[in-house]
């Protein structure tokens, strides 16, 4: 799959998720369903969304139970938008991410910088809100991530469907 078009997918995903909340969740699924029709990769791809969605439910959800955030839409373990963020989330790394499978230093720092950010950018969009301070929020996330996204990335190296294959043909592909 062409990493652009997969962190396109992603960024629309997060966009659609976070601005339409649970009333769009259905357009939020459908752009999944797109990065599953055009991935090389769909068993593969989905044994980890399966995986990676299950972390996301346990640490947003660990986080919202422990009031280190509230959610304006409300519901247990996580908003159904948010389960879509993770679930594009998992479809980056045997994708564009790839190139971070052998770099779990440099997945580390990503995840440092990267998840505070969006889970801010999603707090300034109203859709949660932290219930500590910015500064110790920031700290506690980039902890967080810093740990948890080369921890994902080591487990899109061990996550590999033997005979995967795309679920259609591609119109190049001889008969």
């Amino acid at each position: 799959m062409n990493p652009f078009l997969n962190i396109a997918l992603y960024q629309l995903v997060w966009f659609v998720a976070v601005l339409g909340g649970e009333g769009m969740v259905w357009l939020a699924l459908a752009l999944i369903l797109v990065h599953f029709l055009l991935t090389p990769l769909p068993k593969t791809d989905l044994m980890l969304v399966g995986l990676v969605l299950l972390i996301g439910v346990v640490v947003d959800g660990s986080l919202r139970q422990s009031g280190f955030f509230i959610f304006v839409e409300d519901r247990f373990p996580i908003p159904l938008w948010l389960g879509c963020i993770w679930i594009a989330l998992a479809t980056l790394f045997n994708h564009s991410l790839h190139w971070l499978k052998e770099r779990l230093v440099l997945a580390g720092l990503l995840g440092v910088f990267g998840g505070p950010i969006a889970y801010l950018a999603g707090g300034r969009l109203g859709v949660a809100e932290f219930t500590l301070s910015l500064p110790w929020s920031i700290t506690i996330l980039a902890i967080i991530w810093g740990l948890l996204v080369p921890g994902l990335v080591w487990l899109s190296r061990k996550v590999m469907i033997a005979g995967d294959r795309p679920l259609r043909r591609s119109s190049l592909t001889p008969e």
